[in-house]
């Protein structure tokens, strides 16, 4: 089974090559995720905002739920 950690593109630490891990993700602006990476090695620590999952917004769990209905 593939963890969530595995679907995340892996990244090097620009100051010793080693590898970074997701740290944490929270929302950032509107449909966008700030990621922080850091690393294992030297602990340097990288930040990008990255498109967020638009299928989990709230706008579209929203409309899922709302009164929009399949045709009969």
């Amino acid at each position: 089974m593939v963890g969530y950690q595995d679907l995340i593109e892996r990244h090097l630490c620009p100051k010793c090559q080693a590898q970074m891990v997701l740290a944490r993700t929270k929302p950032a602006r509107l449909g966008f995720d700030e990621r922080t990476f850091e690393c294992v090695n030297c602990d340097h620590i990288h930040k990008e905002h990255l498109a967020a999952d638009p299928m989990t917004s709230s706008e579209v769990l929203g409309w899922f739920c709302g009164e929009l209905k399949t045709p009969n």
